[in-house]
């Protein structure tokens, strides 16, 4: 125990000390890696828990970036208040998509709720007036948030508080009752539950948070656009729930992390102009996502269970070689004595 807790103090000193001497856009990456990882935990939570698979999460994620700098100019809010609106228009609209859509499933789910975020893509690129259509909206920040440690620093925080309620919710009984539901869902029916409530219950906190870290991104680059309510936002979503593990609870938050920082890195390539055994690379920068499919795919083939799935299967071999070793030093001291 007194080892768990020197390596716990040393990791927390060790990111402490890193964290002080990052630069600017070190903590840019810091506040994107906590927003997608809360988007991720978040959506999970309809992926992983309730067994279904949405194509539609970007709208939740888009209106809750949309509604910050919406309530900070139109109603004169604070940028807590957009933060909380933001997240309350989010659940409120997946209030009533769920309730539209609570009794499909499968495929016809996952089709439903890509149709109603298409639906909510188009309102937000033609109602120019209120949205600014194309060319968007600007999102400013508090003055205590405006330089990029203090606003990744917030964010860090907040999605670990949001961490802490989701994983409540998923270990509380209700939160039982939906991965029941998600398992077996005519078995949970039997027992006595109402498994629509649960899955619209669900859908609706899934939403919630969803718009919580769109109005955080919104506030990260001071910007929104509709491309946040595009379809390949969700896409971007389901890859980092998977690639990091959906069947765990960290999973999400490894593949986010896994995904920003690798498109980070392979951008980067544009401008180095590498060469490896004679040939330029640079070029694969400009073609990221290429990469990040292929290594979608080969995650998907090769370790389903993603990231953390795979270190854990590490860790159970670890674990039986080392009782393997103690049963054979075992077996070799009695038979010495």
């Amino acid at each position: 125990m007194r080892t768990v807790m020197l390596i716990i103090v040393l990791a927390s000193g060790t990111t402490a000390a890193w964290l002080l001497s990052a630069d600017a856009y070190t903590f840019v990456l810091i506040a994107q890696c906590s927003i997608f990882a809360l988007w991720a935990v978040s959506y999970n939570i309809v992926y992983g828990y309730m067994g279904e698979i949405s194509f539609g999460h970007s709208a939740y994620f888009g209106l809750g970036g949309y509604s910050l700098p919406i309530l900070m100019s139109h109603l004169g809010v604070t940028f807590w208040a957009g933060l909380i609106g933001g997240a309350l228009v989010a659940g409120l609209a997946a209030v009533v998509i769920g309730t539209v859509i609570r009794g499909t499933r499968g495929i016809y789910f996952a089709i439903s709720t890509f149709v109603f975020a298409q639906a909510i893509y188009l309102i937000v690129l033609k109602w120019t007036a209120f949205t600014g259509g194309d060319n968007g909206l600007p999102s400013p920040r508090p003055d205590w948030l405006t330089s990029s440690r203090s606003y990744a620093l917030f964010c860090l925080a907040l999605s670990l508080t949001a961490f802490y309620l989701l994983y409540r919710v998923t270990i509380s009984p209700a939160g039982r009752v939906i991965v029941a539901t998600g398992q077996n869902e005519v078995r949970a029916k039997q027992v006595g539950h109402d498994t629509n409530k649960y899955r619209i219950a669900a859908f609706v906190i899934s939403g919630l948070f969803s718009g919580l870290a769109g109005a955080l991104f919104s506030g990260l680059i001071q910007f929104v656009s509709p491309d946040v309510l595009f379809w390949q936002m969700s896409g971007l979503v389901i890859i980092m729930t998977v690639v990091g593990g959906a069947q765990v609870f960290g999973g999400p938050i490894a593949g986010a992390i896994f995904v920003v920082v690798l498109q980070d890195l392979v951008s980067g390539l544009s401008s180095s102009n590498l060469n490896v055994f004679g040939l330029n690379i640079s070029r694969i920068g400009e073609h990221w996502p290429l990469l990040l499919g292929v290594t979608f795919y080969a995650i998907i083939v090769y370790e389903p269970d993603g990231i953390l799935g795979f270190v854990s299967r590490l860790s159970r071999a670890f674990s039986r070689s080392k009782t393997t070793v103690r049963a054979s030093e075992s077996r070799h001291a009695q038979n010495g004595a």
